[in-house]
């Protein structure tokens, strides 16, 4: 019934709705970034919050998210994310 990018926005959706109940902050944060599209320095600036603020909590809610979606990783390097583009799971 559902396409595979279907299915995965679904999860996205149960997983951010999970994570509000505890940080609703960094699920505001991934709404900056990955759906809206802004930088760190734009969403630092919406947010209201200094850019190394942003980019911390960039980094903690792409791995929370990561881990909540299925994603595994016992290589520290692969599990390094990048500040500069909005994809969720390591690069």
């Amino acid at each position: 019934m559902f396409d595979h990018d279907g299915v995965e926005i679904l999860a996205l959706d149960e997983a951010l709705a999970t994570l509000s109940k505890e940080r609703p902050e960094l699920v505001e944060l991934v709404r900056f970034r990955f759906f809206v599209g802004l930088s760190l320095d734009e969403t630092a600036e919406v947010m209201n919050v200094s850019r190394r603020t942003v980019a911390n909590r960039w980094r903690l809610a792409r791995a929370w998210l990561f881990g909540a979606l299925g994603g595994t990783t016992t290589d520290a390097s692969s599990a390094e994310l990048d500040d500069g583009d909005g994809s969720l799971g390591p690069d």
